[in-house]
């Protein structure tokens, strides 16, 4: 077992190593109009403060091409497109199982799976009100239906007044991993409250699988993405118990979920006494909105979301800005070494405001003064790069659908796997705009995603961003930081601009914390692990005193007397399994803060990689 583990460990170094490659400078950029005609920029169920349901779901067929599921009274049309968004074919019809809508995803085989679902008007709690339906791909009636009650989710002490009244209230997001299914929404429960609901699928034999019971309480917007082989990840917006960004990992078996993780990255601060006062209107605000999560293909996920930057009462009159965490979601999110960002943020939050919480690994990626981020969103690359987009303007009103006083239009940025700025903010077009509470698409390196114009909310376009290597027409920075940027993405004469807010520091530690550098076991004045003294010695093979006087090189963590993606492995296979794997702690401990942790083992990566000067 113990090799065995290592292995898969190794494979996640790979990941981690072919996510370090080619930064991304400049794109390609088209909008095509199609034939659909759909409003989308004022959808059902959106609130000031929660998700909607798109009428128009957005996905990659197995052929390459972007979709969307487009919503009609009676059937779903499917809109198949081409490399540039011009589109291929809207002939295939799904015939709607249940009136509401509320997304469309496909498997590995074409299949298509509608989930929809009905209000129930009775008081029978028993009743179903959330589907799925699987469809050939050719369309037609479904080939088989299968329905919840929004009980998949509940612990056995929760009455049958926690089960769904009134599906999809606040979003919904499904995905496939291998056979499984999952699908997460918001709903209104017979008790008249709101939450979340989980429900996992087999898609062979549409049997509901076993789940450990997740609720996150006044659940505002919902992600799901898949997260391994049989494995999911998702992501609720609470405003209650607890008042955060929340998180659910799961790797499901074949009767149902086998090992789950809850974890809390973010929080919202909250007037005290509010909740226990039932201060709806103040409760309901959380200064904060989700945009969404991605794998970067190494066992880490990066939540992005915009937020007031305090968690005091300036949070009431603070504008909200854009950050990324990017964490282990099997850690404990409550301690920093879960976390790959650096970045703290303290202050009050839980139901009542009388919590004291700290957030780790949040680095804040804008600084706007004049203009607000609208509609956040994000998709993650097969090389481990995160994209984000946003609207930005200033709104005459809070609720989402609102006319903009000022639209300074749709922009773009891109991360790397360390949450790096490789390109600052830049306008993609005046114009467009992006499909309200539905993720955009990666496919091949371009990034999709449908939506109406600024000046046109009948007609549907298809939004391409071509993702390239070239450094060529690379747009100027527009993060906020250091002086506002006019609508055309040029400077005003007062700044240049940084590309984020906050310390800036890599995820790793300090420059001179070189994996292969000698040290001893402890951290020093001149982080070089070799106390008081001023070597920055990096070369592979140079020794140096540990904490029990023995000699050891900097990252060699098996002591093979080399530093290797191995040792990354090895470091990563000790992590929460202490007692099982051997390794050399005095040499793991790459950047000297006592920890062995997720970023030692990215050090060794960087060095493996040749990147000696980054530390």
């Amino acid at each position: 077992m113990k090799k065995l583990h290592i292995f898969t460990c190794a494979a996640i170094v790979l990941g981690m190593v072919f996510s370090m490659s080619s930064a991304v400078y400049a794109d390609v950029r088209s909008e095509v109009r199609t034939s659909v005609r759909k409003d989308i920029t004022d959808i059902d169920g959106q609130y000031p403060h929660w998700d909607g349901v798109s009428p128009i779901a957005q996905f990659k067929y197995i052929d390459g091409s972007f979709c969307l599921a487009v919503d009609g009274t009676d059937e779903i049309t499917i809109v198949k497109t081409s490399a540039d968004g011009s589109v291929v074919s809207d002939d295939i019809k799904l015939k709607k199982a249940h009136p509401v809508f509320g997304t469309v995803v496909c498997d590995a085989s074409g299949y298509f799976y509608a989930v929809t679902g009905e209000v129930n008007q009775t008081s029978d709690t028993s009743r179903q009100t959330v589907f799925i339906s699987k469809y050939l791909s050719s369309g037609g009636d479904p080939m088989m239906t299968t329905g919840n009650n929004g009980s998949s989710s509940l612990q056995s002490y929760h009455g049958s007044d926690y089960n769904t009244k009134i599906p999809f209230d606040s979003g919904v997001s499904a995905a496939i991993a291998d056979n499984v299914m999952a699908v997460h929404y918001g709903r209104e429960m017979y008790n008249g409250h709101q939450a979340n609901s989980v429900w996992i699928i087999n898609i062979n034999t549409f049997m509901t699988m076993k789940d450990t019971a997740w609720i996150s309480s006044h659940s505002f917007a919902h992600r799901t993405i898949p997260f391994g082989y049989k494995s999911f990840l998702f992501l609720s917006e609470g405003d209650a118990n607890e008042r955060a960004f929340s998180t659910y990992a799961v790797e499901v078996g074949s009767l149902g979920v086998l090992n789950y993780k809850k974890g809390y990255p973010f929080h919202f601060w909250i007037e005290q006494d509010a909740s226990k006062n039932e201060k709806w209107g103040v409760i309901n605000n959380n200064f904060a909105h989700l945009a969404g999560i991605v794998s970067l293909g190494n066992g880490t996920a990066a939540l992005v979301g915009t937020a007031a930057p305090s968690l005091t009462s300036a949070a009431e009159t603070e504008r909200e800005q854009l950050f990324v965490q990017i964490f282990d979601p099997y850690a404990d999110l409550s301690k920093e070494s879960a976390y790959v960002t650096k970045g703290t943020r303290s202050g009050l939050s839980g139901p009542n405001g009388d919590r004291q919480v700290t957030n780790y690994g949040v680095k804040w990626l804008a600084d706007y003064t004049d203009a607000t981020i609208e509609n956040p969103q994000v998709v993650g690359t097969d090389d481990g790069k995160i994209v984000i987009l946003f609207e930005k303007g200033d709104r005459n009103g809070w609720v989402w659908g609102w006319a903009y006083k000022r639209y300074d239009g749709l922009y773009y940025m891109i991360l790397d796997s360390y949450g790096n700025v490789i390109k600052p903010a830049a306008l993609f077009s005046k114009t467009a705009r992006l499909n309200p509470c539905t993720m955009p698409v990666y496919i091949d390196g371009s990034i999709y995603w449908a939506g109406n114009t600024i000046s046109n909310n009948k007609d549907v376009y298809v939004n391409v961003l071509k993702l390239t290597d070239e450094e060529d027409n690379m747009p100027e920075d527009d993060s906020g930081s250091g002086g506002n940027t006019d609508t055309d993405g040029s400077k005003n004469e007062d700044g240049s601009g940084d590309s984020s807010i906050g310390d800036g520091t890599d995820a790793g530690g300090n420059e001179n914390n070189a994996p292969g550098s000698s040290g001893d076991s402890g951290s020093s004045p001149d982080n070089t692990g070799n106390a008081g003294s001023d070597s920055t010695d990096k070369s592979v093979g140079s020794s140096g005193t540990g904490s029990t006087g023995r000699s050891f090189i900097k990252g060699d963590a098996d002591g093979s007397g080399t530093v290797d993606a191995f040792d990354a492995a090895l470091i990563l296979a000790y992590i929460g399994k202490e007692e099982y794997v051997t390794i050399d702690k005095d040499a793991a401990d790459v950047n000297g803060d006592g920890i062995i942790s997720r970023g030692d083992a990215e050090l060794i990566l960087r060095y493996t990689a040749g990147n000696t000067g980054l530390f």
